[in-house]
């Protein structure tokens, strides 16, 4: 009787370490996958910025004017990007005035100031 054991104890603790297991992989799992995303977004976000800074800056060379809106940078100069990803608010100034650009990450995060 001195080595016969219950089968509950046991039996629990088998199960019990595997969930354990499983929920902590998971748990770094999707914390790997958001470190992903959010670094992924960062980097669109900055391609955009300098998307945007260098069909400013193309314009006013070529022009001599910076554009009246971000509109005729996509019309004119090939500006690309997701609009519901990203909103690009865009305020001229003045002909000869550097625009101010602002470009929100409409997903979560903040603003990118020029």
């Amino acid at each position: 009787m001195r080595f016969l054991r219950s089968g509950k104890p046991h039996t629990m603790r088998r199960f019990l370490l595997p969930l354990i297991v499983l929920a902590i992989v998971i748990g770094i799992f999707y914390h790997a996958v958001n470190t992903v995303s959010e670094s992924t977004t960062a980097k669109q976000k900055e391609a955009l910025r300098n998307a945007v800074d260098s069909g400013v800056t193309y314009c006013y060379s070529i022009e001599g004017s910076y554009p009246d809106d971000i509109q005729y940078l996509e019309d004119n100069y090939g500006l690309t990007y997701d609009h519901e990803k990203f909103f690009v608010g865009y305020r001229l100034q003045g002909s000869n005035i550097r625009p101010d650009i602002t470009i929100i990450d409409l997903e979560g995060g903040g603003p990118v100031h020029e």
